[in-house]
């Protein structure tokens, strides 16, 4: 949290864990268990993966009321890519791997 202006500090990506980088291909190859994969999605045989551009997961808690059956939904959160543009981050989720 900064302290001047009181906003949570952005979060660097991370490339190696939770990352939108790691989506398709956790769904596809399913021999790991991400923890912010629920283990029903990897073992399910076919699984329709959602984005919400700009949506994350710590905006979703406090909008359960709006949204209840997004907020119901089972994992954890993940990061993004940087720059965190929407081109840049769809490209990742499609292709696995991480800007240049």
């Amino acid at each position: 949290m900064d302290p001047m202006n009181e906003r949570p500090l952005p979060l660097a990506p991370d490339y190696r864990n939770a990352c939108v980088t790691h989506l398709v291909p956790a769904l596809l190859e399913g021999t790991e268990e991400p923890e912010w994969i629920p283990a029903a999605v990897l073992e399910s045989d076919s699984v329709v993966l959602v984005v919400l551009d700009g949506l994350g997961w710590n905006q979703l808690g406090p909008r359960k009321g709006i949204a209840p059956t997004l907020a119901e939904m089972e994992g954890g959160s993940i990061t993004t890519v940087a720059p965190s543009t929407t081109a840049a981050a769809l490209t990742s989720i499609s292709t696995g791997r991480p800007p240049r």
